[in-house]
């Protein structure tokens, strides 16, 4: 946890703030992503699924070597979301993690690839076995893909 909101004032005041933000001609909802794209068949939407772990991506392991439970990942309807926005009349940005699968699937729109690379524990001083006989380190470099349509 970070030390800002270990401060019990520092974070009253954050919390204060987040309660008594207001901006005009704004409305936030929850609902599935099925819902939000059918409903607004026709608006620009800005869409950031969970990482796609199908047989091709090795990204999640490599990612996260300390937690190597996709527990918020698993069941996500990728082909689902690739078939809704297939057929959306609106434009979009859909940024996911790099991979064969997703590339074939949006192959008929804009990629830019956003080369980045992943850190768990960036000032830890332990090194594991496994690191140490394969020479690894902790930094999984990787594209992050924004996908376009206009």
């Amino acid at each position: 946890m970070s030390k800002v909101y270990a401060d019990k004032d520092t974070y009253s005041r954050l919390l204060k703030r987040v309660k008594e933000f207001d901006v005009k001609n704004i409305s936030i909802g929850c609902m599935s992503f099925e819902n939000v794209i059918t409903q607004y068949s026709k608006d620009f939407l800005y869409c950031d699924p969970p990482y796609y772990l199908g047989e091709d991506n090795t990204l999640f392991k490599g990612l996260y070597p300390q937690r190597n439970f996709p527990i918020h990942h698993n069941n996500f309807k990728h082909e689902l979301l690739r078939d809704l926005l297939m057929n959306h009349k609106g434009g979009f940005i859909l940024s996911y993690n790099d991979s064969p699968t997703i590339r074939e699937w949006y192959k008929d729109f804009e990629i830019i690839e956003l080369p980045i690379h992943y850190t768990m524990g960036q000032g830890e001083t332990r090194i594991g076995l496994n690191r140490q006989k394969e020479n690894r380190n902790h930094i999984k470099k990787t594209n992050e893909l924004l996908i376009i349509k206009r």
